[in-house]
């Protein structure tokens, strides 16, 4: 029997206030797999299910490293270290722009927020 493998490494961001669902992989062993947090903390508002979901709807942006453990139909167990990264949504802050004269240059500089800078 292969050995049980935990094959997430990497995980997408999510944003704040949206909600977010992923699942984690393991390979290997023997089914049913149960998973749990072993160290660390997920984001406010997320939680991590028995089958291997991560979903809710994160409440605060970072950066949040955590363990997971999944084990399997036979007891053996294994584990992983990940990060979760969490952004505040993209806003532009800027809600009006100077006038312009006609045949006169003209530059404005925009204001954004959330998201991951630098803005383009």
């Amino acid at each position: 029997m292969a050995p049980l493998v935990i094959e997430t490494n990497l995980l997408t961001v999510a944003t704040v206030g949206l909600g977010f669902e992923t699942e984690l992989v393991a390979t290997g062993g023997q089914r049913p797999y149960a998973w749990q947090v072993a160290a660390g903390v997920l984001p406010p508002g997320l939680a991590l299910s028995s089958a291997g979901q991560i979903s809710g709807t994160p409440q605060a942006p970072g950066q949040f490293s955590f363990s997971v453990r999944v084990s399997d139909g036979s007891g053996r167990l294994a584990s992983a270290s990940l990060v979760l990264t969490t952004l505040n949504s993209l806003r532009v802050l800027t809600t009006s722009l100077p006038e312009v004269e006609a045949g006169s240059a003209y530059q404005a500089t925009l204001q954004a927020t959330g998201g991951t800078p630098p803005y383009r």
